[in-house]
């Protein structure tokens, strides 16, 4: 296995996101693309995350191979990568070995992790009732402003607004996303809305660029998908809600 990547920007970003929930997860390499799946300790969260052919200056394999990662060591060495350097993979005795170029060289390894590909999360099918694309910065923001109230937010989407309220006994709170305010396209077939553990929002939203455009999908009372694109990476959130009844 080898693998180039010389523009790490957008890897470092999407593994940062990745990381935001996970501090392991495997690698899946294939012919066009590496993948993630990972769901968090507590199986609220989970994250996917797929970054394309078109990146990659080499992408050697014999075959797909999967790679059990401690991302919290990855990262750390990631954010010593500079722009312009280049960065590159390769597998060998059970561990990962990186060799980073620019003004100097240097080489890193980690540890492979060992893991069973029968603990690879499956993605969920859910036949989401409401979809929004919002700006990322005004999103973050939102969720900034809420969580000065609760640790918990109610989103809605109807048919021309994304609605984001909390409450709590130090008061209520509530955000609204309207056209030209944020929000940049809605469809809905029927008004959803479910209460979601605002830290863990916060934490989706931290690694993710400002200007990106976000889109949200949501069914009442059911997990919500947040889509997140880099220019050559592609991160999906899933979070579950709380359970309004038994609170």
């Amino acid at each position: 296995m080898k693998v180039v990547i010389e523009n790490v920007g957008d890897f470092k970003k999407s593994l940062e996101a990745v990381g935001s929930i996970v501090d392991e997860c495997v690698l899946t390499l294939q012919n066009n693309s590496i993948n993630i799946k990972a769901i968090d300790p507590s199986q609220i969260a989970m994250v996917l995350m797929k970054y394309q052919e078109k990146s990659f200056t080499t992408l050697q394999l014999s075959e797909p191979i999967n790679l059990g990662i401690n991302l919290k060591h990855l990262n750390k060495i990631l954010k010593r990568v500079k722009s312009g350097e280049i960065i590159t993979f390769e597998n060998s005795d059970n561990k990962l070995k990186m060799t980073i170029a620019g003004r100097y060289q240097r080489t890193f390894e980690i540890p492979l992790i060992d893991f069973s590909s029968s603990n690879q999360p499956n993605e969920p099918k859910i036949d989401f009732t409401a979809t929004a694309t919002v700006q990322a910065n005004v999103l973050k923001e939102a969720i900034k402003d809420l969580s000065i109230i609760s640790k918990k937010v109610d989103f809605e989407i109807n048919s021309n607004k994304v609605i984001l309220s909390s409450f709590s006994d130090k008061g209520d709170g509530k955000v609204e996303i309207s056209e030209d305010m944020g929000l940049t396209g809605i469809s809905v077939n029927d008004i959803a809305s479910a209460r979601f553990n605002l830290d863990y929002l916060k934490s989706f939203l931290k690694p993710i660029p400002s200007d990106s455009l976000l889109t949200i999908s949501l069914k009442t009372d059911s997990p919500v998908k947040i889509e997140a694109p880099f220019v050559n990476a592609y991160v999906t959130y899933y979070l579950a809600p709380i359970i309004r009844d038994e609170e």
